[in-house]
């Protein structure tokens, strides 16, 4: 029964996401004092979102994309590609991402617990989320992929969060647009042999 945005904010200092939520997780551990304690937990369990959002995640730039990509003869050279992923990435992080429910399992070995791969998914687009959580530092280590529904051709789009937890507000993603580049680039020599 909690909601993202007083979790977020305890651990941020900000609001990253809004929405209610709840956890169930049955683990087991021993050890001599709560660190050692907490690096030895094993178990499993899920976080199940209710509809919300994530905050400075968006969808819209990859949309924009599909659309440039659908022209024909837009793409004229490299440096129109390179101004093309570089407002990609500048914007992924810009703006909010919807989400529907959704229920993310998780296991938890030697206090570590690792993200089953789960699925956000907003009107025409689907994030898969995979990631680590080490339970003694705080520590993250995830993997948003971003795709567009009914475009297969465009490739999806990556964000790497990693950094501690107690200071996420610090935490910014790197987004890997290599991908999409190298569609746009093979999009263009075939206009070119066209």
């Amino acid at each position: 029964g909690g909601k993202l945005e007083d979790l977020s904010k305890g651990l941020a200092g900000k609001v990253l996401a809004k929405g209610p939520f709840s956890a169930s997780f049955n683990v087991t551990g021993e050890g001599l004092s709560p660190p050692g304690l907490v690096a030895g937990l094993s178990g499993e369990g899920a976080l199940s979102l209710e509809p919300g959002v994530v905050q400075a995640m968006s969808k819209e730039p990859l949309q924009r994309v599909a659309v440039e990509a659908a022209k024909t003869k837009k793409l004229k050279d490299k440096e129109q590609i390179t101004a093309i992923t570089r407002a990609l990435r500048d914007g992924m992080t810009k703006g909010t991402y919807k989400y529907g429910a959704v229920a993310i399992p998780f296991d938890i070995k030697n206090g570590t617990l690792k993200l089953k791969p789960a699925t956000l998914l907003s009107k025409g687009t689907a994030t898969t989320i995979n990631g680590y959580i080490e339970l003694a530092s705080l520590r993250l280590d995830s993997e948003w992929e971003m795709r567009l529904d009914g475009n297969a051709d465009l490739p999806p789009v990556s964000l790497v969060f990693a950094g501690p937890l107690n200071n996420a507000g610090t935490i910014s993603p790197a987004v890997d647009t290599e991908g999409v580049e190298t569609f746009l680039t093979m999009r263009r020599m075939q206009e070119d042999v066209e």
